[in-house]
């Protein structure tokens, strides 16, 4: 069994980057959701429902620089009844390297309820048996009792197709962060998403700075609930 690999070009633009012109964690997450829906559109899926981000997990080897072209490969390696694993490889003719593992979840794009993949699906994007049992449980704690948050604001600009808040767009306070702790470079960054934020969400960004071996903790809550969690690595990367 040969599994599907998809991949498509870009080039790492102004808009992409930071001041020290490192390619931007949002950036990063609107170039990994652009090759999952261009594979899913290649494959010729697009119409039987739509996709929403559970989880993503990124490695950092080298960071991808303003200017730099890059190359991003993404295989689907492992499904579950109502959703699918996908890793996506982003390598770069400066040297860059990054690695992400995905979860999507299926979903109905009337309801926005999860719904059965397709038998079409495993046709087109076959994995091996042993790789059917892909656990949707997220793993991140919540924010501690005394840590302090602050508004975040949201802008038009953040919102989809859908009326949510866009899959890159809860990567923007992670950057912002960064930005305040002095665009430390990050080695190993995790996104989990719980629910949507909506355009009239009143939204709060908590942050626990790392300590050690603990991650830069980030959670971002609407009303008291808590939509989206990050933890971010930083540390030594080229």
């Amino acid at each position: 069994m040969t599994p599907r690999t998809f991949a498509n070009e870009t080039i790492v633009r102004l808009a992409d980057v930071d001041g020290d012109g490192k390619l931007r964690l949002s950036a990063l997450g609107r170039y990994l959701q652009n090759v999952a829906h261009d594979d899913m559109e290649d494959s010729g899926l697009t119409g039987a429902g739509t996709w929403v981000l559970r989880r993503v997990e990124i490695d950092v080897a080298t960071v991808a620089r303003f200017d730099e072209h890059v190359l991003l490969e993404t295989t689907t390696v492992g499904v579950g009844p109502r959703w699918a694993e996908r890793i996506t490889t982003l390598s770069g003719a400066k040297g860059a390297r990054v690695d992400a593992r995905a979860l999507w979840v299926f979903v109905d794009g009337l309801t926005g309820g999860p719904k059965p993949l397709p038998d079409v699906f495993h046709e087109r994007f076959p994995v091996a048996e042993d790789k059917r049992r892909v656990s949707i449980k997220l793993r991140h704690p919540g924010p501690p009792p005394d840590v302090s948050s602050r508004p975040w604001v949201l802008r038009a600009s953040d919102f989809d197709v859908m009326g949510h808040m866009n899959n890159a767009a809860y990567w923007e306070p992670v950057d912002d962060v960064l930005s305040t702790l002095g665009r430390p470079p990050v080695r190993r960054a995790e996104l989990e998403y719980r629910a949507a934020i909506a355009p009239a969400d009143d939204v709060a960004v908590a942050v626990q700075a790392g300590d050690g071996e603990r991650p830069l903790g980030v959670w971002l809550a609407a009303g008291g609930d808590l939509r989206a969690s990050a933890q971010v690595w930083c540390g030594a990367t080229r």
